[in-house]
């Protein structure tokens, strides 16, 4: 910030069908891209510093945020919390705290999670954020890098991810107006032992029916922890889906059928 020129992504979209490199691709669907690119550019907020394990808090607003509440907590693969810390902190306008350092944990599974949050003084969230990290770290190879690229010669290890077990998280949705668009606000609670990780929302035509597009959420792709509930809002044109009779369908499978 304030040492670069300009900001370049690649790609926006995709001018015919494609699986990546898009925030929205050419069904006017938005990307697990699109929600991280928002995720980071939201005016507070927190996050992991890969290259001293921090926490750090980001205000992009004009003004200070004060009296901020940090929590973070460590989970491991089986879903035990292995390490938490919370501290209150004041963050300057236009300007980055780092709250603590996240320390060397023993006996850690290989593949485990990190879970951040900030509150404000009334406990209201500001903003979250949620990591799937390794003990096996990524190593660069530097005898073999080009002026846009350094190729890993170890990759950190996720093969756990795909023995998630089931998760089990319930669905309530309503749906409304506000002028020219249509709402659905969906609580989700992760009603089951283990987490639920990278959970995708959709809203359907109609029970069973193809996807609205385009259509936004102020969040999605999330993870819920055991017990956790959130509550996300989709938004679309109500003219983009004439005498459509929206519906949002349950979810009760593992990772897999989450996404």
């Amino acid at each position: 910030k304030y040492k670069s020129t300009g900001v370049i992504k690649w790609m926006l979209n995709n001018a015919w069908p494609s699986l990546a490199w898009h925030l929205y691709d050419y069904y006017l669907e938005a990307g697990s891209g699109y929600y991280g690119t928002k995720k980071s550019l939201e005016p507070l907020h927190v996050q992991y510093s890969f290259d001293d394990k921090s926490v750090a808090v980001v205000n992009s607003t004009l003004t200070p945020s004060t009296g901020v509440t940090v929590r973070a907590a460590v989970i491991d693969f089986s879903g035990a919390e292995k390490w938490s810390k919370t501290s209150v902190i004041d963050v300057p306008a236009d300007g980055v705290v780092r709250a603590f350092t996240v320390p060397a944990i023993a006996d850690l599974s290989k593949t485990y999670f990190l879970s951040l949050k900030i509150d404000d003084k009334r406990g209201a969230a500001l903003s979250r954020n949620f990591y799937w990290l390794s003990t096996v770290e990524d190593v660069l190879d530097w005898s073999k890098r080009e002026w846009y690229y350094t190729p890993p010669s170890v990759h950190g290890d996720f093969t756990a991810l795909a023995t998630l077990p089931q998760a089990t998280v319930t669905t309530k949705t309503a749906f409304d107006r506000d002028g020219a668009d249509s709402r659905a606000n969906v609580t989700l609670t992760n009603t089951g032992r283990t987490l639920a990780f990278f959970v995708r929302l959709r809203v359907l035509q109609k029970p069973g029916g193809g996807e609205i597009l385009p259509s936004t959420w102020n969040d999605n792709y999330v993870s819920l922890l055991p017990g956790e509930t959130r509550t996300l809002t989709a938004r679309w044109r109500s003219e983009d889906a004439p005498g459509a009779a929206p519906a949002v369908p349950p979810l009760t499978s593992g990772f897999s059928g989450l996404i």
